[in-house]
Parts: structure tokens; sequence; C-alpha cells
């Protein structure tokens, strides 16, 4: 898949011109909240601790969105939530589909040796932290940050497991007894995971939603559609805030009874400019949610549990990936994905 091989001419020391070749790969770039398809990129270089990754497709977050959009400065490849095949590293994944654990620790500080490397004080994450993701067309992983893709998961599949794994930390996290209700707010493309999970776990969803065109659909899907404006105060054990916004932020929080939980699962574009007075005095419990556990994600995939490939909007060539990005950002797509390249080939 690589699109150039180049030549550059070197001096060394000596005085003697030296040769070295570099393969040019394609891959989607973000530098000062611009987007753009290069061909120059040069393939990554393994080292001895880290795989090659032929990358075959990438799923479209908001996270992506908000980095161009300038949430944050990052320069490099984007894409965090990825599936390839590996070309070098661990003898047993050669060869083999795989994703990553996003979260690349130091391994040494406080919180790796508490066993907690999602909170690294040095972490970086591929695509958003300090180093190139999987939106090109080969991408290093830590080989300890690498898993193995079951036969059973199609590559389709694979590149929801990331999210997936977001998704299913929250109950991680509260491990919610059975019995409380759930109110999900933003069924966007982490929420729509969300609520499977929570289903798949044997909870009834209430859906707060905008536009009543959902509603069917959503009872069609075993959920409890609600519209944001009509959510009854002080009524459920929990409530889920997948919008990302003050508005979504607002709903969820009205909707709960004393001493319920709050869980926030998608960054703030900015400061929430909420009363918070309600959530002293109800004694709310508010609880930030990140990335979760990948082996889980494939198990429940692998078994067949939960589909996700009704979430699929639009699929794209890495050479039309701007266009997917533009594609991302339309009210009420949910995940578009980037094919690389091709199952098989070099």
């Amino acid at each position: 898949m690589a699109r150039n091989l180049h030549f550059l001419g070197r001096v060394s020391s000596s005085g003697l011109s030296t040769l070295e070749w570099r393969i040019l790969v394609r891959g989607l770039w973000l530098s000062e909240k611009k987007v753009s398809i290069r061909d120059d990129i040069p393939t990554p270089t393994p080292g001895s601790e880290k795989a090659l990754i032929r990358v075959l497709s990438a799923g479209i977050c908001n996270t992506d969105l908000e980095l161009i959009n300038g949430m944050y400065p990052f320069t490099g490849v984007l894409g965090h939530e990825f599936v390839g095949v590996c070309i070098s590293g661990p003898q047993e994944l050669v060869g083999k589909r795989v994703v990553a654990d996003i979260n690349v620790a130091c391994g040494s500080c406080e919180k790796c040796e508490q066993n907690n490397p999602n909170h690294c004080n040095t972490r970086m994450a591929p695509g958003i932290v300090g180093l190139n993701g999987g939106m090109a067309e080969y991408v290093t992983v830590p080989a300890t940050n690498l898993h193995a893709v079951p036969d059973e998961i199609s590559t389709l599949e694979a590149t929801f497991i990331e999210p997936l794994a977001a998704a299913i930390r929250i109950t991680q996290q509260i491990a919610p007894p059975q019995d409380m209700r759930v109110l999900l707010v933003g069924m966007g493309k982490l929420g729509s995971l969300v609520a499977k999970v929570f289903k798949q776990k044997g909870y009834a969803v209430s859906i707060a939603v905008r536009n009543k065109e959902k509603i069917p659909s959503l009872e069609k899907a075993g959920y409890y559609p609600i519209l944001n404006k009509e959510v009854p105060k002080r009524s459920w054990d929990i409530a889920v805030d997948c919008t990302g916004n003050p508005a979504g932020f607002s709903v969820a929080l009205n909707g709960l009874k004393p001493m319920g939980t709050l869980v926030l699962k998608s960054t703030y574009d900015g400061l929430v400019n909420a009363d918070l007075t309600q959530a002293v005095v109800d004694e709310i419990s508010i609880v930030g949610s990140r990335c979760g556990p990948v082996e889980d994600a494939i198990s429940l995939l692998r078994d067949k549990q939960i589909s996700v490939a009704d979430l699929v909007s639009a699929t794209y060539s890495l050479g039309k990936a701007l266009d997917a990005i533009e594609e991302s950002k339309r009210r009420g797509v949910l995940k578009v994905i980037v094919e690389i390249s091709k199952e098989t080939g070099n």
C-alpha cells in the first residue's frame, strides 16, 4: 500500500555520500486545525519494543472532530479506533489482525505502579497525544498494547473494539444493581454503544432524545425513548451524558434521583455553565469515564452478544478521508469507517 519509494542522499561524517531508502505512505494528517491527506509520511520504524501494523480500517470518533476543532494541540496522523495486521512484532501476532489499547504508559510512575496505566503521568495515545494514529497505511504501537482479533470478529466489527471497551468501562466503575433505572442522554456514536452495553447486561434503559422522529426506532430496539424537554425530574438512579454539551449535562442531572450517579462519558468543548447546587443538595455522585477493557469488548463481539454493524453510517476509502470527516460532522450520523487497505497484500 506504500505510495512512494524515495531515495534520500546523505553525507556521512567522513564526507562520503551514503544512501538511504525510505518508503513514504499515505495518511490523514492534522496540523493547526487543518486536515489533509498526505502521501509523504515516512513509514514508522517499530524498534525493539514496538510492532509495525498495516492498518485495515479506522473509525472516526467525536474526539477526532474535537481535535480538528482545536480541543488541544495535536499534530500528526489522526485515528485511535483502528484494526490492522501485525507486520513485525511478537512472533505469535505476526500475520494476525490486531487492535490496540490506546493508552501508552511509561510503566514506572505512581499510577503505573498502582496498575492504573490509563492514568500514567506521561501517558500518550495514538492519534490523540504524542503519537501518530491509525488513519494511515502503517502505524507503530507498543507490542504490549496489542490484542489479537479472533476470526469470529469481522474487520468492520473490530473497528468498534476501542469505543465498545469505553462503553463497558461505565459498568466497571459503578457496577449498578439490576433494578436500578438508567437514563442515557445522547444517542450518538458512543451513546449508541453505551445503550447496547446496558441493554446486554439486562438494564431497562431510557433514552433522552431531541427529535421525536427517533422514538419509533428506539422503541423497536427495546429502549424507552423520551424527549429531552419531557424528561421528568428526579426519576432515575443513573444518568449517563454522552452529548459533550451543557444542555445534555443539564438533562442528565435534572433526571437523577437524590443520591443518584451522573456519568460523564464525553469530553466537553469548553466549560459547562450549569447550576451545581442541585448536585450538592441531592448528594449526586459525578463519575468521569474514559477508556475501558479491550478484552471484554473482544469477548462480547466474538460471542455475538452485541452487534455493531447497524451503527455504521458510511464507509470511505483513505483517499476520500476528508469527505469522511465532513460526513461525520453531520447531525444524526453515527460511525463513519475509513478503509485503509485490504485484508491481503503487503
